[in-house]
């Protein structure tokens, strides 16, 4: 299996996994960011 491939799948899960965490959180996405130490910025790209 091509390796990038397998790197981009792992980071769109991780980024799966953290999206449905905030959802289900309640918190703004301001405020999760911050709880969670992600950039707004990087959030807001995805």
């Amino acid at each position: 299996m091509d390796m990038e491939k397998v790197t981009t799948e792992q980071q769109l899960s991780k980024w799966a996994e953290l999206i449905q965490t905030r959802l289900e959180s309640g918190q703004s996405i301001k405020e999760f960011c911050r709880t969670n130490g992600v950039s707004k910025a990087t959030v807001m790209k995805r």
